[in-house]
């Protein structure tokens, strides 16, 4: 892939990571004295292009969504291969399927639980679902519906379909990376695949699942074997860690190996995985050349909102300060 294609590109994100929200709004945001408040707050920044006058700090999903969807319009049109917005992308497609087939199954109206980021069109998915088939879709996303309704129609377990569609999203994933031709991109989605393998593998453990269902959910398209995970099931959770010692991977399990050992629950595992791939695209920052920069803003932005989010959440509940401080995740700027 030419390289120099984006250089235009990251002259222009370099400028929206400017925009970005700083630690001291956070700051501001946590301390306010209600919801409210950091509505005001948000509407001070560039935010306040999607926040009407008067909102409603309930309408905060509203708000979010907006301002996450303009994001997404603004990478796609910003970047010479749009493939490379798919990336972050193609997971809002697989939830727009999960949705839709539980509708589909309960009769049940879900349309509130649809996003308005996609990369395929909500009706041309909604067709592919309700054919049961994958009718209108192409490759691994049809053959994943395909895969849902046989498992469905054979066992009647609702509780698998996001195991099923998880499965091929991951190998969809590697397959759009693949597309790139960019060693940056396919090395963020391995190690994406490989954050939640690792998930998976010590999950797996903690509940005592067996080796068939390790082997059904665990993906074969990360950058860590699949049969080298299935091996390391045996061991303890002692014996993993020190088997990562060597690895970019050796305090993500190093700490969820801990809170095992403390608590038998892997609580915190997800805000670890978020803060160690965060940590991984800030490296990308500083990249003049290259896709990487574009992934590392859109992650940015995911992360921002879903910081927001949970302040809001916690204001509106009147939950502490520390209780929603230590559940955030870390910020890119």
């Amino acid at each position: 892939m030419d390289q120099l294609q984006f250089n235009q590109m990251n002259a222009r994100l370099s400028v929206y990571e400017t925009k970005l929200l700083q630690g001291a709004k956070f700051e501001q945001m946590l301390s306010a004295t209600d919801a409210a408040a950091v509505i005001r707050l948000l509407a001070e920044t560039e935010y306040g292009d999607v926040i009407e006058v008067g909102a409603s700090p309930y309408e905060y999903e509203r708000i979010l969504e907006k301002e996450l969807s303009r994001v997404y319009k603004m990478a796609y049109d910003l970047s010479p291969v749009k493939g490379m917005v798919d990336i972050f992308a193609l997971n809002y497609d697989y939830h727009h399927l999960k949705v839709l087939t539980k509708e589909k199954l309960s009769g049940k109206d879900l349309n509130h639980l649809l996003l308005p980021i996609t990369r395929t069109p909500i009706e041309q998915l909604r067709q592919a679902v309700f054919s049961m088939e994958g009718t209108g879709l192409d490759g691994t996303m049809a053959e994943s519906v395909a895969a849902v309704f046989s498992y469905f129609e054979e066992y009647e377990d609702v509780q698998s379909i996001d195991v099923i569609y998880d499965r091929y999203y991951l190998r969809e994933l590697r397959e759009l990376a693949d597309t790139m031709n960019d060693a940056g991109a396919s090395h963020i989605v391995e190690t994406m695949i490989d954050t939640i393998n690792l998930s998976t593998l010590l999950r797996c453990m903690a509940q005592k699942k067996s080796i068939g269902f390790l082997n059904a959910v665990l993906s074969s398209y990360g950058g860590i074997e699949k049969q080298e995970l299935i091996r390391l099931s045996a061991l303890s959770y002692e014996d993993i860690a020190r088997h990562f010692e060597a690895s970019d991977y050796a305090e993500l399990i190093s700490e969820a190996v801990k809170e095992i050992g403390e608590t038998g629950k892997m609580t915190h595992y997800d805000l670890l995985k978020d803060n160690f791939f965060m940590s991984y695209l800030k490296k990308a920052k500083f990249d003049v050349f290259g896709p990487r920069t574009l992934l590392a803003y859109l992650y940015a932005k995911e992360t921002e909102i879903k910081n927001i989010r949970m302040i809001l959440v916690g204001k509106i509940n009147h939950l502490p300060e520390p209780f929603i401080r230590e559940r955030m995740r870390e910020s890119y700027v």
